[in-house]
């Protein structure tokens, strides 16, 4: 019994998922003891219910936070698209106008190079 976990209010209210998994493994190893009273196992075995319905709560809500943070994440990539749609057109535009004058200065100098 020496070797077994005591219950302290930082297992009834741990924080996060890594001290949860860090809990739950202490306690398995407890939980294995040999010499262990049947009062202190039935102990230990309710801890870990809690902890690992304490698990499932802290993955839930860490898979809603990551499906928020994508959500936003799209959010910005679709502004981002759109402002790039919108760079891309007005270059297509300038270009195309490029080209036009080009051809207008081609055709000018081809005119003169015959006149000549």
């Amino acid at each position: 019994m020496k070797n077994s976990p005591k219950t302290s209010k930082k297992e009834e209210s741990p924080k996060g998922l890594p001290e949860i998994r860090r809990q739950l493994k202490a306690l398995d190893a407890a939980r294995a003891d040999k010499g262990l009273a049947e009062d202190r196992r039935l102990e230990i075995e309710t801890a870990i219910r809690a902890l690992k319905e304490a698990e499932r709560v802290a993955i839930a809500k860490a898979e809603k936070q990551i499906v928020s943070d994508l959500e936003t994440s799209v959010a910005s990539l679709k502004d981002l698209s759109a402002s790039i749609r919108t760079i891309v057109a007005r270059y297509t535009k300038a270009n195309k106008v490029i080209d036009h004058v080009a051809s207008l200065l081609k055709a000018a100098a081809d005119v003169v190079d015959s006149v000549l």
